[in-house]
């Protein structure tokens, strides 16, 4: 049993790997400030609380993670949109996928979720190419 992952799930996954990610950190700037964590594992010299150096660093890091996940979002809508263009060709109506061209018919029953550019598949174009010739 295969399961099958769309490239928008794909992609809420890797943003919520990254909003987590971003958490983690925020976690561990508090938690250091709150009990000293490099005093307490490593034994180096204890530092005073200051929760002011903590916010800042807070705002700074979600600053960054907002900035992060808005880019990973952006970029991966462009490789979607990009994804989803194919060379459909306007005499026979076949459309170019994975370096063969297939008749449109075929190409939408398997489940292509795709938009169309008009093109001319090879055949095509020699045939065009030797219906000109003959004018």
């Amino acid at each position: 049993m295969s399961i099958q992952i769309t490239h928008r799930q794909l992609g809420r996954y890797l943003q919520l790997l990254e909003i987590i990610g971003f958490i983690v950190v925020l976690a561990l700037l508090w938690l250091d400030e709150l009990f000293d964590l490099p005093h307490r594992v490593f034994g180096t010299v204890q530092t005073p609380f200051n929760p002011g150096e903590s916010l800042v660093e807070s705002v700074l890091v979600a600053v960054l993670g907002v900035a992060v996940v808005l880019m990973t979002r952006r970029l991966l809508g462009g490789i979607r949109h990009l994804e989803g263009h194919h060379v459909l060709c306007t005499s026979c109506l076949r459309v170019q996928d994975n370096g063969g061209w297939e008749l449109l018919a075929d190409w939408l029953q398997a489940g292509s979720e795709a938009d169309f550019t008009p093109g001319t598949c090879p055949d095509c174009k020699k045939d065009y190419d030797l219906h000109l010739e003959n004018y």
